[in-house]
């Protein structure tokens, strides 16, 4: 029997659990018709994470720490693009007859806020009735039933300020994880199955089983629509108050994207500019000084991981200062409620959990959550492609899979992923607020269902997830043959996608729709906006800008598509002159030296931060064909890599000075030195860009044109600003007479990969040789395990030789404020380290050394090694006793650096001492060599090398301790 005062009680109850769970807990013991609701909300994609993440299981010890990390952080609740469907469905039918005084539970950002102290309250979803005359509980997640539940208890205590308030609990439809209604487990714990229900419409509550619409369910009384025709009419056709936090996005409005990868400020423009929205979007780390560290997303959910970027981003913004970041963040006439800071993490899981659980996915389990409710890889996405290369991923493992579990004889394999997409936008005056844990935001996210294929569709060179996954809703039906994958479908990222998705209830929720009311005279405001005046036109370069004696640019009548808007610029004010710095094969110093010193560094440095003024000074940049003049200039080849990877590391980066900047290539003849090099890295885990992220191809100079034309519309030129040198405030010089070792190498590749072992091997045995090691810093990746390696040695020798002297070693690390900033820094151990001004500076620190190592990286190390090369040939370092060693082993089963090493001829690598070795040893027997030399030629006391009684480790016990 239905009675009020046991309704609240109840209802009361299971708040208790609801209200744990949105507050992030994991609570123990609650009633198993709310693991039903989680379950409901988790299938139907009202929730990102798996139903067993939010919840302690019974099987479970509610204690164990362990066990709630790798649950993951669940405490954001985004609002989900399902949520915001049912909105919209509610709304074309309701608003067609002019009934719009109603609000769906859950919506609303303020009432999932928690403002309170310790972040253990709400704002009391009963104030939501002063908003509007009905509130709709549809289909929804945590906070929905969390709003409903305060409701019910109100209006069962007769709570003066829901008397004249309509509840509505839409129990339409089946759930995709149960056979009943959605709110049934809810309905059922409260005691209110049929016949109880009707009863509730006494006080003001109604249980429908269905939508209805306008047409032909107007008069059924099972129906919400049927329920909202019978309030009043006058009130209905009243609009509800706005949401409680002020929150619209508004044209000319700047959404700076937080995140290190290059896809996402396109793919977030891309999505506004099919909502017609009218903003601009940039990366956030080329609009400001310092940027964020890449989070380490270690928090085992998107959740997490997207409060992780967002307190870094407070952090930052705090170091500097909040009025500074204004200064950068916005424009003449703007302020900080005209700009929005916006954070995302993505990922897809692999449903059919046997799937991960094959011998196939061994290599892979380290990156996984080992949470096993946990569908895998999820949060654990970009630790995993930092790992293995997209190929490994689903042609090996998802295909090796299948076998397996086929040859088992169970059901048939379920290749179905979850795609999921969670946002979080903060809008720049809400980051004054001092404490991290008090910033207000808005939280979005969407799920999709894919397909997964074990080859990718269509077979091009650089192959991404999209081109393995396909949406099961565009190929329903169809042959196996026409499968349309995400890379196929025009415009499925920007429009359909769980991104898209996510963006468009953020879009949704802060206005967007407005945009398109004012579309005409945009174009004006917004370059009024950024405030350029029409006669300064955009100043484009190209390779052929480094040489003022060379006339042209390459491609015929590349002039032409500039239309006036645009210049080419020349080498004619010597400003990026680079003629000076050549000297092919001839050593430009007074003294021969026999060793690489300062005077070197400086003529190096005088050269790369001629390359660095032509970056600052560009708005844009096209590598074209090259002009007969530029094919005869010495090193050409090296040059071209250099100045094409260069502009790559930028947009890696951020760069302020290459990030924003358009970048663009005409012709062929970068092929050898650029494209085929950036394709066949792209198979493998060094190399996560896609090639349209970084650059882009164009046929002629009408396409060239047309895309330099869009480019502009969205164009701020940027402000750099070269930082100070920094040193380590105890840092401690690399002694003079240890023979120095530069390790170039990737700065992310995971830590279980066997490059990133046998880096931490190699520099092992080094520090038992004698060497001293310079490195790029870096907190990951190989450049962290050269560091490492030595560290390592140092703790082994202290262990088994106590009281004997060591052999001596050293590293230093020199890094730049861009790379810093992205990567964190360096090994707390390491004697010395420098952050210099910009990358260009530190190469030619880096190049100061005797000895250079090319271990398994990415467009960065390629960069380093090109300007080596360069150096090289044009006879700015020695080469003698000075090798190159370029370790050619394989990563994600492919021979990485097989383009760089085919562009050397033989006689180049004779003339300046390159070695291409495919193992460590071989590349330390190069090193002693070399060291052995040097030591000949300066003389006796001038390089340290070990005595035989301080390296008693055998080097097999050397492998065995560290791989």
């Amino acid at each position: 029997m239905y009675s009020k005062p046991e309704l609240a009680e109840k209802a009361r109850e299971l708040l208790v659990f609801v209200e744990a769970i949105c507050r992030g807990e994991k609570p123990h013991g609650y009633p198993p018709e709310l693991f039903k609701l989680i379950y409901n909300m988790a299938h139907d994609g009202f929730l990102g994470e798996t139903p067993e993440s939010y919840v302690t299981l019974q099987h479970e010890d509610p204690n164990d720490l362990e066990l709630r990390k790798h649950k993951g952080v669940t405490s954001v609740h985004p609002i989900s693009a399902k949520l915001q469907e049912r909105r919209g469905r509610l709304d074309t039918d309701a608003h067609a007859a002019k009934i719009y005084n109603y609000k769906v539970l859950g919506l609303d950002p303020y009432f999932r806020l928690n403002f309170m102290h310790d972040w253990t309250e709400y704002p009391d979803a009963v104030e939501l009735a002063e908003d509007a005359r009905t509130l709709i509980l549809t289909r929804g997640d945590m906070h929905s039933l969390r709003q409903a539940l305060q409701v019910i208890i109100a209006k069962a205590e007769d709570d003066i300020r829901v008397k004249d308030t309509t509840l509505i609990i839409q129990n339409s439809g089946t759930s995709q994880a149960n056979s009943e209604p959605f709110w049934s487990p809810l309905l059922s714990y409260l005691g209110l199955k049929a016949p109880h229900t009707k009863a509730l419409e006494s006080i003001g509550i109604y249980v429908t089983l269905f939508r209805g619409n306008a047409i032909n369910n107007s008069e059924a009384k099972e129906s919400t629509f049927h329920v909202l025709k019978t309030l009043d009419a006058g009130t209905m056709a009243l609009a509800p108050k706005a949401d409680r936090i002020n929150a619209l996005i508004k044209i000319n409005d700047l959404i700076a994207v937080a995140s290190g990868s290059g896809h996402k400020p396109i793919e977030t423009k891309g999505s506004f500019d099919e909502m017609r929205a009218r903003i601009r979007a940039e990366s956030l780390g080329s609009l400001i000084t310092h940027k964020p560290r890449e989070a380490e997303e270690d928090n085992c959910s998107y959740e997490g991981n997207n409060l992780q970027k967002m307190r870094e981003t407070h952090h930052v913004i705090h170091t500097l200062g909040y009025d500074e970041v204004c200064k950068m963040l916005c424009p003449e006439g703007k302020g900080p409620e005209d700009v929005w800071i916006i954070f995302d993490d993505r990922g897809f899981d692999f449903m059919d959990h046997r799937i991960v659980k094959t011998n196939a996915f061994a290599a892979a389990k380290p990156q996984f959550n080992p949470y096993e409710n946990k569908h895998h890889p999820g949060a654990e996405l970009a630790s995993l492609l930092k790992t293995h290369s997209r190929k490994e991923i689903f042609e090996q493992m998802l295909k090796g899979a299948i076998e397996e579990i086929e040859a088992e004889g169970g059901a048939p394999v379920d290749t179905t992923v979850l795609d999921c997409a969670c946002h979080i936008a903060v809008r720049l005056d809400w980051f004054k607020e001092k404490d991290p844990n008090k910033i207000k935001y808005i939280a979005t996210m969407a799920t999709r269902r894919s397909g997964a294929l074990t080859h990718p569709q269509p077979d091009v060179k650089v192959t991404q997830t999209d081109h393995y996954l396909y949406p099961l809703t565009y190929n329903e039906g169809v042959a196996p043959e026409d499968i349309e994958t995400k890379a196929q479908i025009d415009k499925y990222v920007e429009t359909q996608s769980e991104v898209a998705g996510s963006l468009r209830t953020l879009g949704a929720l802060t206005g967007i729709a407005e945009h398109s009311k004012a579309v005409s005279g945009f174009k004006r405001s917004f370059q009024a906006a950024v405030g350029r005046p029409p006669q300064d036109r955009y100043k484009i370069a190209t390779i052929h800008t480094l040489f003022p004696s060379i006339n042209g640019h390459g491609p015929q009548h590349l002039h032409k598509a500039m239309n006036g808007t645009f210049k080419l610029m020349s080498g004619h004010n010597k400003r990026y002159n680079l003629e000076p710095f050549i000297n092919p094969r001839v050593n430009r110093f007074n003294k021969s030296p026999r060793r690489a010193n300062d005077e070197h560094r400086d003529q190096v440095e005088k050269a790369l931060t001629t390359l660095r003024r032509l970056y600052e000074d560009a708005d844009g940049f096209i590598l074209g064909n090259d002009s007969p003049d530029l094919k005869r200039i010495p090193g050409l080849k090296f040059l071209k890599t250099l100045f094409a990877t260069s502009l790559t590391v930028g947009k890696q980066v951020d760069d302020r000075a290459i990030k924003a900047k358009f970048f663009g290539i005409i012709g062929d003849d970068w092929k050898e030195s650029f494209e085929n090099m950036f394709h066949h890295m792209s198979q493998t885990a060094a190399l996560l860009n896609r090639w349209q992220d970084i650059t882009s191809n164009y046929k002629g100079k009408l396409q060239l044109k047309d895309a330099m034309q869009t480019f502009v519309e969205g164009y701020i030129r940027p402000h750099t600003h070269n930082k100070p040198v920094e040193h380590k405030a105890d840092g401690k010089k690399m002694p003079s007479d240890l023979f120095r070792v530069t390790i170039y190498c990737s700065a992310s590749l995971g830590k279980d990969m066997q490059a990133t072992k046998d880096a931490k091997r190699f520099t092992f045995g080094l520090a038992q040789n004698g060497f001293g090691i310079i490195n790029g810093g870096g907190r990951e990746g190989l450049m962290f395990a050269t560091s490492e390696g030595v560290h390592d040695f140092r703790t082994w020798w202290s262990k088994h030789h106590k009281g004997q002297p060591a052999p001596r070693n050293h590293v230093t690390s020199y890094q730049c404020h861009d790379t810093k900033e992205r990567e964190g820094g360096w090994h707390p151990k390491n004697e010395d380290a420098i952050v210099f001004k910009h990358i260009e500076q530190r190469m030619a620190n880096l190049m100061n050394t005797d000895a250079e190592v090319l271990l398994a990286g990415g467009a960065g190390s390629v960069q380093e090694i090109a300007a080596s090369l360069l150096m090289r040939e044009w006879g700015m370092m020695p080469t003698k006793n000075r090798p190159l060693i370029i370790v050619n082993e394989l990563l994600n089963n492919v021979p990485v650096y097989e383009p760089l090493i085919q562009m050397l001829s033989a006689s180049e690598r004779k003339r300046m001492n390159i070695h291409v070795v495919n193992t460590i040893e071989e590349a330390e027997a190069v090193l002693i060599a070399s060291r052995e030399a040097l030591a000949q030629d300066l003389g006796p006391g001038q390089i340290y090398i070990p005595t035989p009684e301080n390296q008693p480790m055998p080097a097999l016990d050397r492998k065995l301790k560290v791989a």
